[in-house]
This record gives C-alpha cells, structure tokens and sequence, in this order.
C-alpha cells in the first residue's frame, strides 16, 4: 500500500491497473510517464512514482512490448504497451534524385547535423541525406506497409553556424500537389524540426529541399534529413521463422518457455527481429503439441505464423510409442575442440551420443535436444 495517513489507502481499481499506450522504434528506449495518478479509497488523487522495468534488449525486436512499473511506496504496479516499430533507414533503400543529392553526407562531404536546441552546437547523424535547394528524391515504398516517414531537418552547418542560407523542407506522397508536411523557412538561427508524416497506403514518398535565400549563392542553401526512415507496426514481409529449432519442453499444468522473437525476411536485403504471441496450449497430461505463434507487427500474420514442439510431460512421454512418435527422429552431438594429452593438442571429432530410440526401448536416461 501507499505509505500515506492512515485515513487513506490505494485503491486496487486506481492507476496500477491502468494500461498506458506509448510507441517506440526498434533500437530506441520509450519515453515512459515519471508518475502516474492513482486514486485513494478517500476518492482523493496524487501523482505517484513510477519505476518501469525496461532495458535495451527489450525494444530489439518489433511488436508490442507489455512493461511493468512500480508504484513507489505501493505494493501495486503499472503496464504500458509499448507499440515498438519496425523501422528501415531510407540508406538502405534506393532512390532517383533530381538536382544535387548525397547519402550520409552533406553535398560538400562533410558530416551530416542539425541543431537541437536554438542557437546551440550541432548534433552529428551518421545516416540521412543532404540536397542543395531546388533538389529532391523520390522513394518508392508500394507495397511495402510503411505508415509514416520520420527525420530531423535542418540547414547545414557546412558554411559555419552563423553562415548565410535558408531553407524549407516538404514532403509529398504519391501524386498529391500539396504536401503532407512542410517546415516553413529555416535558417542557422533555427533548431531542428522532428519529422514525422503520416504515409499509410502510399507508393511514391518525394522529399523535396526548397531554396528560400534568393540572394545568396544556392550552395549556401543545402538542407539536411537526418536520421531518415520509414517505421511501420504493419510492415510487409516474404517469410518468418524461430532462430532455434528444437524441442521445448513443459511440466504438466504449466505453459512452456517458448522463443519470445521469431527472425523475418522482411524483402530481399532486410531482416529483423520481431515478437511472438503464442497460443496456449493442453498441458493437463503428458503429450507431445504443435503449437502456433502469431509473429507480431507485420502484415498479413495468418500466412507468417511460426511453429514449435513442446513435450509435455517428458518422463511420461517416453513411455507411451504413439507420443513417442511424434517427436520423429533425433539425435545429439556434442562437440570437443581439444584435450591435453603430455603437452600435445589432440583434436576430437563431433560425438555422436545419443540416436532416437524405437518406443520398444523403452525411458530415455535425459530428455533430447534435436542436432
């Protein structure tokens, strides 16, 4: 409970079963609230601490993410589903320009940045794109399930922080004449813009870098995409399936621990890693399942969904030749590199230890691990 008065408690139907909805890219920590509102048994509210349970590893794979929470000073808890995007940098994919373009650099080579804060020292991005004004490139993403194109934007800082130019960035989508995004005039006084442009459906995405310094050399005019990519929950995809084959096993009345990602093939040069829901499964009796896992944040998950083998039950499993049947042939190696033998390295092949029995053989002496 809340270490408060005694005059009021938590209530169990207050934040702590509240679900928060946030959204992230793979790679990428979400911002997650400090404190959430919980409501006391006296009716009375107050913003409470909060302790979310979330590392790096957690947001390497796409899908929905559930993360927990204390609530400080209480023994009840928060959840956020953490809706975490599959993203493709726009570097990895190809693209016609007009004009003057450049990937990764700006158009005179140097880093590519943009100014964070107003006024203060440029931030360095690795990947994105550079134009002169009057130049643009054009992406072709039919098909692909993208739903929104993302970067910051931001004059180049190639001529000096204080260097005359100034510049506006549009976005337009198939054959549309007005653009889904545009920033407006930027200078070098001007701190970035954080693109983020609703693309659901399209097939053509143009960037386009507009010169508005008329009265300067346009190579003072370039303006930088930074950190550019397409995210999508609903990405398309050729095929799905777990990193590990094997068998998984279960204790009777309890679900198994099954592969929390499956690895997908999301077009012919991209994969990624992306989370599985899986199905629950009998496990009131030793038996040997196929079960179903929907692989998440991908389109068409029906036609993608990957499978698993899970022994319940296993002492007794090995007992029974139809279950044993089911788990088909296996066997286990294990491999040595070397043993010291009077100061000489011999070498030792891989070791056959263990073939499948027949079910006339009987108990297995430890349970299998398919090669």
């Amino acid at each position: 409970m809340i270490r408060r008065p005694p005059r009021s408690t938590l209530s169990s139907s207050s934040a702590a079963s509240d679900v928060y909805k946030r959204q992230t890219v793979i790679g990428t920590l979400p911002v997650l609230p400090a404190g959430v509102e919980v409501t006391f048994t006296d009716e009375s509210k107050e913003i409470v601490g909060t302790d979310w349970q979330i590392k790096a590893s957690d947001v390497a794979a796409a899908g929905i993410l559930k993360v927990k929470s204390k609530i400080l000073g209480s023994d009840m808890e928060a959840v956020a589903n953490v809706d975490v995007k599959y993203a493709v940098a726009t570097g990895d994919l190809e693209y016609t320009s007009t004009g003057t373009v450049s990937k990764d650099k700006t158009v005179n080579g140097a880093g590519l940045s943009v100014r964070i804060d107003q006024g203060g020292k440029p931030t360095e991005y690795a990947a994105g794109l550079s134009m002169l004004g009057g130049s643009e490139a054009v992406y072709n993403v039919e098909g692909k399930g993208y739903e929104a194109f993302r970067a910051y934007v931001s004059l180049s800082f190639d001529n000096g922080q204080d260097a005359e130019g100034a510049v506006s960035f549009e976005v337009y989508v198939d054959d549309e004449k007005t653009p889904r995004y545009r920033s407006g005039v930027m200078t070098h006084a001007t701190k970035n813009l954080a693109l983020d442009v609703d693309i659901k459906g399209a097939k053509i995405v143009k960037l386009v870098t507009k010169t508005e310094d008329s009265s300067v050399d346009n190579s003072k005019n370039i303006g930088n995409w930074c950190d550019t990519k397409f995210v999508s929950s609903n990405v398309a995809v050729k095929s799905a399936k777990l990193k590990e084959k094997d068998f998984y096993y279960a204790e009777k009345g309890a679900q198994p621990s099954l592969p929390q990602t499956a690895e997908v093939q999301v077009d012919d040069t991209h994969t990624g890693a992306f989370r599985i829901a899986w199905s629950e499964i009998d496990t009131s009796k030793a038996d040997v399942v196929d079960v179903e896992g929907t692989v998440l944040g991908i389109a068409d998950p029906e036609n993608h969904k990957v499978k698993a083998k899970v022994i319940v039950d296993f002492n007794n499993v090995v007992k029974v030749p139809a279950l044993m049947n089911k788990i088909g042939k296996w066997e286990v190696k294990e491999a040595f590199d070397y043993v010291e033998t009077t100061g000489t390295k011999t070498n030792i092949k891989d070791c056959l230890l263990y073939t499948s029995p027949s079910p006339r053989d009987g108990l297995l002496s430890r349970m299998p691990s398919s090669a």
